[in-house]
């Protein structure tokens, strides 16, 4: 079974709910884990247009906003983690894209599972909101665990308790191979979750 689960967050709440089942997964399988948060660049333009507007060394402000928030985001992390009573690895990168960089990590540390969170929609809206999920999923070489957010669209979760909700149906899926790929047909328990074997 997995022995290195690589949890990619960006600290939103549908990202939460996938370390939430990550670190669930992680305790009920006795695995490591390492927790990933990939930043972009600023951007030329964006530099040059923040310069043009009166705004002094904006890379370094840049900077300076991201590492508060990787503050924050970690301190979270690692108060969740704590209480699931796991030890973490806390990981950031910067790249231009975030899924090439969780598939590229995930390779290189040797993670046998990528846990991240995906919205549950078709079309359009699965282009735009999903893109870096399903670029992973294309992408790595490393099994891929993806969380819908399908039971936050449809129901409230009451905090604290997200931990609970289809962990035993996480497991239970990736046992018994039930779940199948993550953009093609697929058969749905009630827990949100989709397998993406992408090796």
């Amino acid at each position: 079974m997995y022995k290195h689960i690589l949890i990619a967050t960006d600290g939103s709440e549908l990202a939460n709910l996938g370390l939430e089942h990550g670190l669930s997964l992680a305790g009920a399988l006795g695995a490591k884990v390492t927790v990933l948060t990939v930043s972009e660049p600023l951007k030329p333009e964006m530099i040059e247009a923040a310069r043009l507007g009166g705004l002094e060394d904006p890379a370094g402000r840049y900077d300076q906003q991201i590492n508060a928030l990787m503050k924050e985001r970690f301190d979270f992390v690692e108060k969740r983690a704590t209480e699931h009573g796991i030890p973490v690895s806390l990981m950031h990168e910067i790249d231009d894209s975030p899924g090439e960089a969780i598939a590229r990590f995930a390779e290189h540390s040797g993670s046998d599972l990528i846990v991240m969170s995906s919205h549950g929609r078709r079309g359009v809206q699965r282009m735009l909101l999903g893109s870096q999920t399903a670029k992973v999923v294309a992408l790595s070489k490393t099994p891929v665990l993806v969380i819908s957010d399908l039971h936050l669209r449809t129901k409230s979760v009451q905090s604290g308790a997200l931990e609970n909700v289809g962990a035993e149906r996480t497991k239970s899926a990736i046992r018994a191979g039930s779940a199948v790929n993550s953009f093609g047909p697929k058969t749905r328990s009630s827990a949100p979750l989709r397998l993406a074997i992408s090796n």
